[in-house]
């Protein structure tokens, strides 16, 4: 067991258990409490899951990835990785590649958003629980690095299909 602390919370650590010399699970904590967990396979891509208002429901999905092209790992990302993890734990190819959020423990996800290459992202509301994204936001990805920033915001009908499609350039 190998015990490091982080910049997430005040006063947080991360225990991880190892096996071979690789982490294989990992326990967050502030304080005393334990605020998320996550289990990992070498090379991998893993799911922690966080309790993110401290009433012992994780409500929080953080799916974790890692990247050898480099397209998806920005200074942010670098910087969130080890305020979570602790600094240079993991390998500098890994990143945030998903977070959805249940806050109502209903298993409807309210909330997700996902990380794309280039700076990309996409994000999706259900305002109403029926397990139909309300809306999206979507920033498009910047492959050709032209500081042209293209961005889109859906929205969806009762049965989840697009109505109207705004885009901004």
């Amino acid at each position: 067991s190998v015990v490091v602390k982080t910049n997430e919370r005040r006063n947080s650590e991360v225990k991880y258990s190892v096996y071979d010399g690789m982490p294989v699970y990992a326990a967050f904590y502030e304080g005393s409490k334990r605020y998320a967990y996550a289990s990992m396979e070498a090379g991998y891509p893993f799911v922690r899951y966080v309790d993110t208002d401290g009433d012992e429901y994780f409500e929080t999905i953080e799916s974790y990835d890692f990247s050898f092209s480099k397209k998806f790992i920005s200074d942010e990302s670098k910087q969130l990785v080890n305020n979570v993890f602790g600094d240079n734990v993991f390998s500098a190819d890994m990143f945030l590649l998903s977070v959805e959020i249940d806050r109502n423990g209903n298993t409807i996800n309210e909330f997700k958003e996902e990380y794309t290459a280039y700076n990309g992202k996409k994000t999706f509301w259900d305002n109403d629980d029926d397990g139909h994204w309300d809306c999206a936001y979507i920033r498009h990805s910047d492959e050709s690095n032209s500081g042209v920033l293209r961005e889109e915001a859906i929205f969806y009908d009762k049965n989840g299909n697009e109505i109207v499609s705004l885009v901004s350039e």
